[in-house]
């Protein structure tokens, strides 16, 4: 197995990450929409829940 330069692996790990994040929102959107709390305002708010997890998430890896 080719080891990965510092460059790469950052890049990997956002790439992994970021997809991670974004299904999960869409997830989230769709969930919302379904169950009808689209409209719901205060539920936006888990967005930044979700975004704040990616990051952490992210720099621990």
């Amino acid at each position: 197995m080719k080891k990965l330069n510092k460059v790469e692996l950052i890049e990997r790990t956002c790439i992994r990450f970021g997809l991670l994040t974004a299904g999960t929102l869409v997830a989230f959107f769709l969930l919302m929409r379904v169950v009808g709390l689209a409209e719901n305002v205060e539920l936006r708010f888990m967005n930044l829940l979700i975004m704040m997890t990616g990051i952490v998430l992210a720099g621990n890896d």
